[in-house]
């Protein structure tokens, strides 16, 4: 890879969270993925340390088909912990290790304009509309922050300003959607898909990924990830889930020949490499 219009969006949670040696090794693949001309941008979860607050605040955390069910009183919590804490904690890392990075609070530049996912899910939102522009600058080689990556917290807002949680996941696709990046990373904490039996798949098409979603081999918070990918598949040709747990993972799964994780495509695009 050698190409300054290379694009990448890279979404990161628990475990490189939770880890520094993993958030170093994170921020030398950034670096080695700069060097290399790519324009990148992150967006971070923040589950466990969610969880923790809102338990510290009495809030009892619930899940619906991996996606946390929000109160408005939580909503004030995640956005402290998203946008006051985790955010800023990335940020300042990222920078200290020698990556320009910058902390952006999606709900503060209103870069998703949500609807209501569901009633049952309470205040989360469902992205309507992605406004991009404030991303988008920092790759604008008109400004002096063509070196900046931007670390997203995935906080929207409804159409009358109100904070909604946002999964980061969906953020994350619709966010390279919107970006029309050339690759989506998911950094996640395991190898990839895998089967009922906890095999792992190195290559899925969007075919196959319906399957898995049908028979419920994809659960919680991996059928959230495969529905989002499933999503962004129509605009994104180029998809990968790591292990975020391994160190130098995105670096090792660009410049190995072997498989690493799963990389997710459309039965077109594997139809025509079959062909070739």
């Amino acid at each position: 890879m050698n190409n300054q219009d290379f694009s990448m969006l890279i979404k990161i949670g628990g475990a490189i969270l939770a880890d520094d040696d993993l958030l170093e090794s994170f921020s030398q693949d950034l670096t080695l993925l700069k060097q290399a001309g790519a324009k990148i941008v992150v967006v971070h979860g923040g589950g466990q340390l969610i969880s923790e607050q809102l338990a510290f605040n009495n809030i009892e955390s619930q899940f619906i088909d991996g996606q946390r069910v929000t109160s408005e009183k939580a909503t004030k919590i995640i956005k402290l912990v998203m946008s006051g804490y985790i955010n800023k904690m990335i940020a300042n890392k990222l920078t200290r290790l020698g990556v320009n990075a910058k902390a952006m609070s999606a709900d503060e530049y209103q870069l998703f304009e949500c609807n209501y996912y569901s009633e049952s899910l309470g205040f989360v939102g469902k992205i309507a509309k992605v406004n991009a522009t404030s991303v988008e600058h920092h790759w604008n080689s008109d400004t002096s922050d063509i070196d900046t990556i931007p670390v997203i917290a995935p906080i929207g807002i409804d159409n009358g300003g109100k904070l909604l949680n946002i999964n980061a996941d969906h953020a994350a696709s619709h966010l390279a959607t919107a970006l029309g990046v050339d690759k989506l990373i998911y950094l996640t904490d395991q190898e990839g898909i895998l089967s009922k039996q906890g095999q792992q798949y190195f290559e899925l098409t969007d075919f196959e990924i319906k399957q898995l979603i049908a028979d419920e081999t994809v659960v919680g918070g991996m059928l959230v990830k495969t529905k989002e990918i499933l999503s962004a598949l129509k605009k994104v040709n180029n998809i990968h889930i790591l292990n975020g747990k391994k160190k130098s993972a995105i670096s090792q799964a660009i410049l190995s020949s072997k498989p690493i994780g799963t990389v997710c495509k459309t039965s077109q695009q594997a139809y025509f490499q079959e062909a070739v």
